[in-house]
């Protein structure tokens, strides 16, 4: 397989009463969340994408209301080729409330946690938002500095 040949992958979203789930790509290069094709309804479907064999970020936002606490986030970078995608480095987040996510001074935590459906709702994150090559690198930075790390709200962290 060449380097130039698209490959397929798959995030998801998840809109009901007590579960909302999103999972989707960043793309470093390009800094910007990457468009997929909604394949579903409004209430849980998957986002597939045809994307180069290259390094991507998941973002991944999964929330409970019997976990405590309720809402994660985890960061994961990922070394996307045909046949495997390799984790490079994660970072979790668990917190209760959206303010926590203001404090790591990254707006991409912010406008992802703002896609995710609520009750019924299809994600509505920004694909045109490119953020700066500033702000991209202290995302990097965050990951790998926090890498296979839960930072929960409550507890003390750096």
């Amino acid at each position: 397989m060449s380097e130039n040949e698209l490959i397929e992958w798959a995030g998801e979203y998840q809109g009901t009463s007590n579960i909302h789930r999103l999972r989707a790509l960043y793309s470093i290069k390009k800094r910007k969340f990457i468009r997929g094709f909604y394949k579903g309804n409004r209430v849980h479907g998957d986002i597939l994408y045809r994307i180069y064999p290259g390094t991507y970020i998941v973002f991944d936002y999964h929330s409970w209301w019997q976990r405590d606490p309720p809402r994660r986030l985890q960061l994961v970078i990922v070394d996307i080729r045909k046949d495997e995608a390799k984790a490079v480095a994660s970072a979790k987040i668990e917190f209760y409330k959206s303010d926590f996510l203001s404090s790591f001074n990254l707006p991409h935590l912010l406008d992802f946690y703002n896609a995710v459906p609520s009750y019924h709702t299809y994600p509505s994150l920004d694909f045109d938002k490119v953020y700066s090559e500033e702000e991209n690198e202290r995302l990097l930075k965050f990951i790998f500095r926090n890498n296979e790390r839960i930072i929960r709200e409550g507890e003390e962290h750096e």
